[in-house]
């Protein structure tokens, strides 16, 4: 639980690293990303937390900080996106604590 092996044949299991878990019930070769609203602080996660009340957060975040209020937001995935920001198309543009960006639509 929370480890896996990547590689046929490899003895030695690796830690799902944060924003990734492995349940406790399953084998396999790769590690699951938090779901939305959720995050993993830590490494060799079985589970991830959930964000706290009225918070939300996007899939595979890695901590607590990660999670932000629910208005209607569009996390930047690209060059396009964010042009659209500096042509006024989205609203706020803010940063999570871990550097990722998503807009507040107005």
């Amino acid at each position: 639980p929370g480890k896996y092996i990547d590689v046929t044949g490899e003895t030695s299991c690796k830690n799902c690293e944060a924003g990734k878990y492995r349940p406790e019930d399953t084998d396999g070769s790769s590690c699951y990303d938090c779901p939305v609203g959720s995050y993993s602080s830590t490494t060799s996660a079985t589970a991830c937390e959930a964000c706290e009340a009225g918070k939300t957060s996007i899939a595979g975040s890695s901590e607590p900080a990660d999670c932000y209020g629910k208005p209607p937001t569009i996390f930047v995935s690209g060059i396009c996106e964010y042009n659209a920001y500096l042509n006024g198309v989205y609203g706020a543009l803010n940063m999570t604590a871990s550097g990722r960006y998503y807009y507040t639509l107005s």
